[in-house]
């Protein structure tokens, strides 16, 4: 948002409707595999943190030097 201030309120409503959507969406999985134990919800956490951590290792990894090379 520092780059592109006359976006923020947009960022800032993209960060709601993704924090919002994939807390309904994990709050339904949790619900369909539902057995009477936390195991399911268990699953999905640690699912979620594997995620996470794929996500945050692709997003900030370095790229590769022909892909920064100017044509």
């Amino acid at each position: 948002m520092e780059y592109f201030p006359h976006l923020a309120g947009t960022a800032s409503a993209m960060l709601g409707f993704v924090r919002f959507g994939s807390g309904a969406l994990v709050g339904a999985l949790v619900g369909y595999f539902h057995d009477g134990t936390a195991l399911p919800m268990s699953y999905i956490i640690a699912a979620c943190v594997i995620g996470s951590a794929v996500t945050f290792w692709f997003l900030t990894s370095d790229p590769k030097e022909e892909d920064a090379k100017p044509v």
